[in-house]
């Protein structure tokens, strides 16, 4: 395939090889290449016999998530018999990324077959679903790397090559930041696993009551989508229990069927068991790339986050049959989705367009930015000869402003330590981890490189560094740690982080970031920032 592409750049674009210049050729190409691989799946999926198609497609995406809950069982135990072993580690490191690749371009298959149900003879076979899963993972991969030149989190050294393939230098500041990135978060994903391990095998609580912030989660859902969320999680557990009442996979009802069955076993009206449906079913449509509204282009590229026509999203697959219509489903996937949409809500990441939603959302991640910006202070506060506070906006009756009278920023974890007369500035930030390359770029502005009209986390915090610096001696009395000899602390900036992200890894900053996992291990080991 990457032949093809590069015959079709040079023989059929009239591309010339050598280097690709500029942000926009090389955006170009890229989006030339994604068309190429995009019209190369049109036409092997348009030859394809339709029987039995979708059946082959959603049981081979059922072995992968099978596969995938597996490996989350067995890896805690290869690596408890095995670590020492040479290459083990790197071994379930390497594996994991490959894995969900597969799983991407696995589902992205089930939404593009679905949505241009073929009408060929040709019978499925794996050497035709190999190429099948390369195309859909080409696809991803070029509109991603177009992203990220378009976002400027990188420009890469690009090139056609003698032999027309498009070349791509790793040796950039993305793949490079990206490698370090992986190999730390591999770290982290197989220490999570292996804390996990014991909890598979604790007994199950008993059932309560959803706490209240659920509840009113529950209302915000229903404005902004017809449904509550807990009712939406219950209708794709019973459609789960509809799977067990049939044999073989996938499972496969007809429409009409299954919509009574559901009826009758939620004991919903109607509207409601309508409602649900709709939320979670793919159904086929004239242009795959270009939804009609309400949707938009973002909502079909496999490349970008929570898109409303995802397999995620929409489990449920709407087959017109000979006789009635069809719903196919695989069980394992459906449940999986359920959770990963009842995650994506309940984590604030949900696309909201309500008002309701949209201010219960916000509500929800600052009260999770200020327990985040408790439990760092909480940590560093377990250390000796150091005093901590948070949210701290003045000291004695002097604010943190600027000439004008206005704040530059507070600072929501100070540290004095006494010990190596330093005084440590830190700014938490509670994010969600960037997927995508659009997120990173919202990140990097958020936390580096700022927009028109808005100053980055840091270039504030560093004005607080400097005007807390310029103020040493008032600083540390209003602390009560008076002392003749001011001039000796030192000012440092830090963030910190929830979790590791990807950013500070693309961008070289003056100010260190920590995630609260390392910084909890450099106290541990007495390495403090």
């Amino acid at each position: 395939m990457l032949d093809e592409a590069g015959f079709y750049l040079v023989d059929k674009r009239g591309r010339r090889p050598g280097p690709l210049e500029g942000r926009e050729v090389q955006r170009d190409v890229l989006n030339e290449i994604t068309d190429f691989h995009s019209l190369e799946l049109k036409r092997l999926v348009a030859t394809l016999r339709p029987e039995g198609l979708l059946e082959w497609l959603v049981v081979s995406h059922e072995a992968i998530v099978a596969h995938q809950a597996f490996r989350e069982l067995q890896v805690p135990s290869e690596l408890a018999c095995f670590s020492t072993a040479p290459r083990t580690v790197e071994r379930v490191a390497k594996e994991m990324p490959e894995t969900a690749q597969a799983a991407i371009a696995s589902r992205f298959l089930i939404e593009y077959v679905t949505g241009q149900p073929p009408s060929g003879l040709r019978p499925m076979s794996l050497a035709i679903y190999d190429r099948l899963l390369a195309l859909a993972s080409e696809i991803f991969n070029k509109g991603s790397l177009s992203d990220i030149v378009h976002h400027e989190l990188a420009q890469p050294d690009m090139s056609i090559l003698g032999s027309k393939r498009l070349g791509v230098d790793p040796e950039t500041v993305h793949q490079t930041g990206r490698e370090r990135y992986l190999g730390v978060q591999a770290g982290v994903e197989l220490e999570r696993r292996m804390s996990d391990f014991g909890r598979v095998w604790e007994p199950r609580p008993e059932r309560t009551e959803p706490p209240e912030e659920l509840r009113e989660l529950d209302d915000a859902v229903e404005i902004e989508l017809g449904i509550k969320l807990t009712d939406l999680v219950s209708f794709h557990m019973e459609v789960v229990n509809a799977g067990f009442r049939r044999d073989g996979e996938p499972k496969i009802a007809a429409f009409d069927e299954l919509r009574a069955e559901l009826i009758d076993e939620l004991g919903w009206p109607e509207a409601r068991v309508d409602t649900a449906l709709e939320l979670s079913t793919l159904t086929p449509r004239d242009d795959f790339w270009r939804p009609s509204l309400p949707f938009l282009p973002r909502d079909v590229y496999p490349w970008r986050f929570d898109r409303r026509l995802s397999y995620s999203r929409r489990p449920l697959i709407h087959r017109h049959g000979a006789g009635a219509d069809e719903v196919l489903w695989g069980t394992r996937h459906l449940f999986a989705a359920s959770r990963y949409f009842f995650g994506v809500v309940t984590n604030g990441r949900l696309q909201a367009d309500s008002v309701e939603l949209k201010r219960l959302m916000t509500a929800r991640r600052t009260a999770e930015a200020r327990e985040f910006n408790d439990r760092v202070a909480q940590l560093l506060d377990e250390h000796d000869d150091s005093l901590v506070k948070t949210r701290v906006t003045k000291f004695g009756r002097t604010r943190i402003e600027k000439a004008r009278g206005q704040l530059i920023s507070d600072i929501d974890v100070l540290v004095a330590d006494r010990r190596r007369r330093q005084l440590l500035l830190i700014e938490t930030k509670d994010l969600a981890v960037a997927r995508t390359p659009a997120e990173l770029a919202h990140e990097l502005r958020e936390l580096y490189r700022g927009e028109k009209g808005r100053t980055a986390a840091v270039d504030r915090l560093l004005e607080v560094a400097s005007w807390v610096q310029a103020r040493r001696q008032q600083v540390l009395d209003s602390l009560g740690l008076s002392t003749k000899d001011a001039k000796r602390w030192r000012v440092r900036p830090l963030v910190v982080v929830d979790q590791e992200l990807l950013t500070p890894y693309l961008y070289e900053g003056t100010v260190p970031t920590l995630s609260y996992r390392s910084l909890a291990d450099r106290l541990a080991s007495g390495r403090l920032p």
